[in-house]
């Protein structure tokens, strides 16, 4: 690395020529995903804004200028009985005249010196990272997860799909063949009223003082999870500044039984598609995934959205109410990795004895997510 450039931590000011780096760095720009303010504002949102502490920044400068920066967000996640430190690595970026030649490396150790978190992980899309993370076995979380998926008319997908025309045959092939072992009508029945009696779904604008004793009732179940509250959900789905969000809740008799968080984006140029960006309920409550999934496949419909998706773990009984309303596995494995950095905390007999605990008991979803 040249001389003339240093690595150093964030300082007030250097905002705007991160974003700046940023939306020149990321080939369709910054942020990727529809938002209803400016990258400056999203980007304080996410980075200066957060609820439990700010993210921990570190840059690489040269002439005034930033030409490499490298973001760790802090995340508290509760695995088996310990609720620790973590952070979720994301919008990290090197002009490209200055790749390869070690600034990356050393944006990570300075993030990961001031962060002191025990996990990190990230989320990626990028061929050339999934391969490394591959190669150096950096599976993330402990578990399967899968990305499943509803599409109600496969010609009006592929209409709008920007695949090769061996792979739009494929797909139509594997649609119909699936369609065809598991027996799925061309309409899927949802809002069941017997399923849902009792249950009053509304939208809101703000989560309660309520949600507190949900999330904690979820934390006791689970032995992994990414730790909720009303302050922590109220940022992260309802501030203006973080995108789109409809949130759907669901009580009775007063008291919240779960929600779930919905999203309307357009991966494909013109093809709106549907995200079930998080969806928890109080414990062993399956008749609650059921209502809510059913809930949300609706208001998908009335708005005409073709496709929908959600991450979910494998064999949760959120899987299970997805098939049962017409949802397919894909078969490439999402891009989700991580590296633990504390092993005292998280050792390899903790690793394995996560992977036979019951799905239920293990909470993973795109909120989760950069």
């Amino acid at each position: 690395m040249k001389q003339d450039c240093s690595i150093r931590n964030y300082l007030p000011g250097d905002a705007e020529k991160i974003v700046e780096l940023l939306e020149n760095c990321f080939p369709n720009g910054w942020p990727s995903r529809r938002i209803s303010c400016s990258p400056f504002d999203f980007w304080k949102w996410k980075h200066q804004d957060r609820v439990y502490k700010c993210s921990f920044v570190a840059i690489c400068s040269k002439n005034k200028e930033v030409i490499g920066v490298n973001h760790h967000m802090p995340i508290r996640l509760k695995f088996f009985d310990e609720i620790c430190n973590c952070a979720l690595s994301g919008d990290n970026a090197v002009q490209r005249d200055f790749r390869n030649t070690g600034i990356s490396k050393r944006l990570y150790e300075l993030c990961h010196k001031d962060a002191g978190s025990s996990l990190k992980y990230w989320h990626t899309g990028n061929q050339y990272l999934v391969k490394s993370a591959l190669e150096k076995q950096e599976l993330f979380p402990p578990f399967k997860i899968k990305i499943m998926s509803r599409v109600r008319d496969i010609n009006l997908y592929l209409r709008h799909s920007t695949h090769g025309a061996l792979k739009i045959w494929r797909i139509l092939v594997g649609f119909k063949l699936w369609q065809s072992f598991n027996h799925i009508k061309q309409q899927v029945k949802v809002g069941n009223q017997e399923e849902t009696k009792g249950f009053y779904i509304s939208n809101i604008k703000a989560f309660d003082d309520r949600i507190d004793l949900l999330c904690e009732e979820a934390l006791k179940h689970h032995l992994f999870m990414v730790q909720r509250s009303r302050a922590y959900l109220n940022w992260r789905y309802l501030d203006p500044r973080a995108g789109n969000y409809t949130i759907r809740q669901i009580t009775k008799a007063g008291q919240i039984l779960g929600y779930v968080v919905l999203q309307i984006d357009e991966v494909e140029p013109g093809s709106p598609r549907g995200f079930i960006t998080d969806l928890l309920t109080l414990p062993r409550r399956p008749d609650i995934i059921k209502a809510l999934v059913s809930d949300s496949i609706n208001y998908f419909d009335t708005r005409g959205i073709n496709v929908i998706s959600a991450l979910v773990v494998a064999g949760h009984p959120i899987e299970r109410a997805l098939n049962e309303n017409g949802f397919f596995t894909l078969k490439r494995r999402p891009g989700v990795f991580g590296r633990i950095l504390d092993t005292a905390k998280f050792d390899n007999k903790k690793k394995l004895a996560l992977e036979k605990v019951k799905p239920n008991r293990l909470h993973f979803c795109y909120g989760d997510l950069d």
